[in-house]
């Protein structure tokens, strides 16, 4: 998974090599964060993108999709899921097309 951080193998992919069952024991032991059906990624590195992505929005008040992709260098794909996961746990708000700090957050 650290070939490339921000665009790690899908979760049926990293299924398909480790087992499902060693997949839940990383999920549950905090070594994977999944964001999505899809999407997971190292816990390191989640927890990295988000402090980053944090620091983004109190430097910038706002944050589109592609700035963001653009940032971690990866692709839409992740980038979707990775913000609509940080809007789902009350960290980001979606305004229109632009994602905004949540007050909590701050």
């Amino acid at each position: 998974m650290n070939a490339d951080p921000y665009s790690p193998p899908s979760v049926k992919e990293i299924t398909s090599e480790i087992g499902e069952v060693i997949y839940q024991a990383m999920l549950y032991t905090n070594q994977l964060q999944q964001v999505s059906s899809e999407v997971v990624f190292s816990t390191a590195v989640y927890e990295k993108m988000v402090n980053e992505t944090i620091l983004m929005l109190q430097h910038h008040g706002e944050l589109s999709l592609g700035q963001w992709r653009d940032q971690f260098k990866t692709s839409r794909k992740y980038a979707q899921a990775f913000l609509e996961y940080l809007d789902q746990i009350g960290i980001t708000l979606r305004v229109g097309d632009l994602r905004k700090l949540k007050k909590s957050a701050n």
